[in-house]
């Protein structure tokens, strides 16, 4: 963003590097700092960092969500959320996928959570089968879009976190949904660009 670069590294390091000379202007963590369960030793940030108006905002895998100041690195706020995709910033609101499964909408101010959507974990919960995989969100003309890799779309309220749509892919997802050019775009691992309008 303008003269800064954000990293974020596999030890759950964050740095913010000036981008005309690559010098650290600061730096953070966002691995876990009490946990002492299996999680602990999962630092890892594979969710990239994403900067609004001058906040940072990274995500670990270890269950930790921190804002910075984007500026001087200053910590605004920390939460026990954790997740391995990307984040999405809208307005007043950051919306992220997090490792249980849940869409949720966290207050930018504070990070307190506005809302929280369950999306399913398997095909067939009873028996706990057929694992889910979600990739996003994506927020497109009022809707947050999350795809699974049991081949459904699905379109959610970002205000409510109410479900407003589920669309059939009829293929796995290989990475989050974009949009380009006024459409939606969804690449899946049968190799073929789906296209929604």
């Amino acid at each position: 963003d303008g003269e800064i670069v954000v990293a974020a590294y596999s030890n759950g390091e964050v740095y913010g590097l000036d981008a005309v000379d690559g010098r650290v202007l600061w730096n953070d963590s966002a691995a876990a700092a009490r946990r002492a369960d299996a999680l602990a030793g999962i630092a890892d940030v594979r969710a990239a960092p994403i900067i609004d108006r001058d906040v940072v905002l990274v995500v670990s895998a270890s269950d930790r969500m921190i804002a910075l100041d984007r500026r001087i690195g200053d910590r605004l706020w920390e939460r026990e959320i954790g997740g391995v995709e990307t984040p999405w910033a809208g307005g007043d609101y950051f919306f992220m996928l997090t490792r249980n499964d849940e869409l949720i909408a966290v207050d930018r101010s504070d990070g307190g959570v506005v809302w929280v959507r369950k999306l399913p974990s398997y095909q067939d919960e009873r028996d706990r089968e057929g694992r889910i995989r979600w990739r996003g969100p994506l927020l497109a003309s009022d809707r947050l879009i999350v795809a699974g890799s049991h081949g459904e779309m699905w379109a959610v309220d970002p205000y409510r976190g109410r479900v407003l749509g589920v669309q059939e892919l009829d293929a796995q997802p290989a990475a989050a949904p974009i949009v380009a050019n006024g459409a939606l775009h969804v690449l899946t691992l049968d190799g073929r660009l789906r296209g929604f309008r």
